[in-house]
Protein backbone atom coordinates (compact mmCIF):
# COMPACT_ATOMS: atom_id res chain seq x y z
CA UNK A 1 0.00 0.00 0.00
CA UNK A 2 1.56 3.28 -0.82
CA UNK A 3 1.54 6.36 1.23
CA UNK A 4 1.24 10.33 0.68
CA UNK A 5 5.18 10.56 0.32
CA UNK A 6 5.10 7.77 -2.32
CA UNK A 7 2.55 9.50 -4.32
CA UNK A 8 4.50 13.30 -3.76
CA UNK A 9 8.16 11.15 -5.14
CA UNK A 10 5.39 9.96 -8.02
CA UNK A 11 4.27 13.46 -8.88
CA UNK A 12 7.44 14.86 -9.20
CA UNK A 13 9.27 18.25 -9.35
CA UNK A 14 7.32 20.53 -6.72
CA UNK A 15 4.62 17.68 -5.33
CA UNK A 16 3.04 19.88 -3.13
CA UNK A 17 1.60 21.93 -6.03
CA UNK A 18 0.50 19.66 -8.40
CA UNK A 19 -1.05 17.76 -5.34
CA UNK A 20 -2.79 20.77 -5.01
CA UNK A 21 -3.97 21.27 -8.57
CA UNK A 22 -4.79 18.06 -9.19
CA UNK A 23 -7.28 17.87 -6.20
CA UNK A 24 -8.54 21.29 -7.24
CA UNK A 25 -9.40 19.94 -10.32
CA UNK A 26 -10.69 16.40 -8.94
CA UNK A 27 -13.41 18.86 -6.65
CA UNK A 28 -14.78 20.44 -9.94
CA UNK A 29 -15.21 17.74 -11.80
CA UNK A 30 -17.37 16.11 -8.92
CA UNK A 31 -19.23 19.92 -8.72
CA UNK A 32 -19.79 19.72 -11.80
CA UNK A 33 -21.64 16.38 -11.83
CA UNK A 34 -23.81 17.32 -9.05
CA UNK A 35 -22.33 15.69 -6.15
CA UNK A 36 -22.43 17.90 -2.53
CA UNK A 37 -19.75 15.44 -1.34
CA UNK A 38 -17.36 16.80 -4.08
CA UNK A 39 -14.12 17.34 -1.65
CA UNK A 40 -14.72 13.79 0.09
CA UNK A 41 -14.95 12.17 -3.67
CA UNK A 42 -11.36 14.03 -4.69
CA UNK A 43 -10.24 12.46 -1.65
CA UNK A 44 -11.49 8.81 -2.15
CA UNK A 45 -9.68 9.62 -5.66
CA UNK A 46 -6.59 10.26 -4.31
CA UNK A 47 -6.44 7.24 -2.01
CA UNK A 48 -7.80 5.24 -4.65
CA UNK A 49 -4.57 6.20 -6.69
CA UNK A 50 -1.74 5.91 -3.50
CA UNK A 51 -3.20 2.45 -3.21
CA UNK A 52 -2.74 1.73 -6.61
CA UNK A 53 0.94 3.65 -7.00
CA UNK A 54 2.85 0.11 -6.08
CA UNK A 55 1.42 -1.47 -9.12
CA UNK A 56 1.55 1.52 -11.86
CA UNK A 57 3.80 3.94 -9.87
CA UNK A 58 7.21 2.81 -12.10
CA UNK A 59 5.35 2.07 -15.48
CA UNK A 60 2.63 4.68 -16.30
CA UNK A 61 3.38 7.06 -18.96
CA UNK A 62 1.68 10.34 -19.65
CA UNK A 63 0.26 13.42 -17.40
CA UNK A 64 -0.46 11.79 -14.06
CA UNK A 65 -3.80 14.61 -13.74
CA UNK A 66 -5.36 12.08 -15.96
CA UNK A 67 -4.59 8.92 -14.22
CA UNK A 68 -6.59 10.96 -11.13
CA UNK A 69 -9.25 11.81 -13.78
CA UNK A 70 -9.73 8.15 -14.81
CA UNK A 71 -9.91 6.56 -11.38
CA UNK A 72 -13.02 9.84 -10.74
CA UNK A 73 -15.12 8.78 -13.60
CA UNK A 74 -15.10 5.36 -11.94
CA UNK A 75 -15.81 6.96 -8.67
CA UNK A 76 -18.36 8.82 -10.72
CA UNK A 77 -20.23 5.47 -11.86
CA UNK A 78 -19.87 3.96 -8.54
CA UNK A 79 -21.64 6.97 -6.60
CA UNK A 80 -24.58 6.90 -9.43
CA UNK A 81 -25.01 2.99 -9.06
CA UNK A 82 -25.66 3.49 -5.07
CA UNK A 83 -27.95 6.42 -5.82
CA UNK A 84 -30.45 4.11 -8.19
CA UNK A 85 -33.53 3.12 -6.46
CA UNK A 86 -34.81 -0.13 -8.04
CA UNK A 87 -38.37 -0.47 -7.16
CA UNK A 88 -40.50 -3.56 -8.46
CA UNK A 89 -43.69 -1.45 -7.08
CA UNK A 90 -45.38 1.67 -7.97
CA UNK A 91 -46.58 3.59 -5.48
CA UNK A 92 -50.50 3.03 -4.70
CA UNK A 93 -52.24 6.04 -5.48
CA UNK A 94 -55.21 7.09 -2.99
CA UNK A 95 -58.56 7.27 -4.45
CA UNK A 96 -60.51 8.94 -1.37
CA UNK A 97 -58.58 11.63 -0.14
CA UNK A 98 -59.58 12.69 3.38
CA UNK A 99 -62.35 15.15 3.05
CA UNK A 100 -61.60 18.56 4.84
CA UNK A 101 -62.97 22.19 3.70
CA UNK A 102 -59.88 22.75 0.92
CA UNK A 103 -60.88 19.27 -0.41
CA UNK A 104 -64.43 20.02 -1.22
CA UNK A 105 -63.74 23.22 -2.56
CA UNK A 106 -61.80 20.99 -5.07
CA UNK A 107 -64.18 19.07 -5.56
CA UNK A 108 -66.84 21.91 -6.66
CA UNK A 109 -64.06 23.71 -8.50
CA UNK A 110 -63.61 20.40 -11.03
CA UNK A 111 -66.81 20.10 -11.64
CA UNK A 112 -66.95 22.94 -13.14
CA UNK A 113 -64.28 22.01 -15.77
CA UNK A 114 -64.96 19.63 -18.54
CA UNK A 115 -64.53 15.80 -17.92
CA UNK A 116 -61.85 15.46 -20.32
CA UNK A 117 -60.24 18.65 -18.29
CA UNK A 118 -61.05 16.89 -14.84
CA UNK A 119 -58.06 14.17 -14.30
CA UNK A 120 -54.62 14.91 -13.84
Amino acid sequence: MGSFDDLFDWLGPDPGQQYEIIRCGLIRIFISKGFSDAEDLADETIDRVIKKLPEIGDSYIGEKARYFHGVARNIIHEVLRRKEIATDKIPERLDQPTTNDTYDCLRKCLKLLPQHKREL
